[in-house]
């Protein structure tokens, strides 16, 4: 009796291990992304050279510039990429993180672009960072892995015209105009 009882105890913990060797392997041991998951082999890359041309170390208050992100999945297969705008919301619109879907094939490299406008003057570094993301094919949490991100800093926001311009230029057009009223004076004498 003690025999099977051993032997049912055996028997039970030996197709227990079996299961859990199993799933263990089936599943992976990284929670969110699994040994078989396919967007193991999908990357992305951001042409960070192409982004940070795309914004200048100066701005100016409220005029638009537009932020270009060229993105290429160097994956081995078609995927979903979100692509990530974080700006300095006090200062640079959009004040919130914008993001953007897009569809690349294998290879395949395309051009998202964002709008961002100045809303306030500033000296001092600011960052501008853009984040890329593949989207799992399987449904695990989170459903989007980060692969690639790049960053910009704007060193000045200032006015279109600063106060030391307006002073100037009304300082030019007075001498100007006393110029051209003693000119006149002198032409009638």
């Amino acid at each position: 009796m003690k025999c099977k009882i051993i032997l049912s105890i055996f028997i039970f913990f030996g197709f227990t291990m079996i299961f859990l060797i199993l799933t263990v392997s089936s599943f992976g041991f990284e929670a969110g992304f699994t040994q078989n998951d396919d967007n193991l082999t999908k990357h992305g890359e951001i042409y960070s050279d192409i982004f940070s041309r795309s914004i200048p170390v100066h701005m100016i208050v409220g005029k638009s510039y537009t932020v270009q992100v060229p993105v290429k999945n160097t994956g081995e297969s078609s995927a979903y990429f979100k692509v990530l705008l974080i700006t300095p919301g006090e200062f640079i619109h959009p004040r919130y993180p914008t993001e953007k879907m897009v569809h690349l094939d294998r290879y395949e490299v395309k051009k998202v672009k964002f709008p961002i406008t100045p809303i306030k003057t500033h000296i001092g570094e600011l960052e501008i960072t853009v984040k890329l993301y593949v989207l799992s094919s399987t449904q695990h949490f989170p459903p989007f892995k980060e692969v690639d991100n790049a960053s910009k800093s704007v060193y000045e926001i200032k006015n279109a015209f600063s106060i030391e311009d307006i002073i100037t230029t009304f300082g030019v057009m007075l001498i100007f105009i006393l110029f051209v009223v003693l000119s006149i004076k002198r032409l009638k004498h």
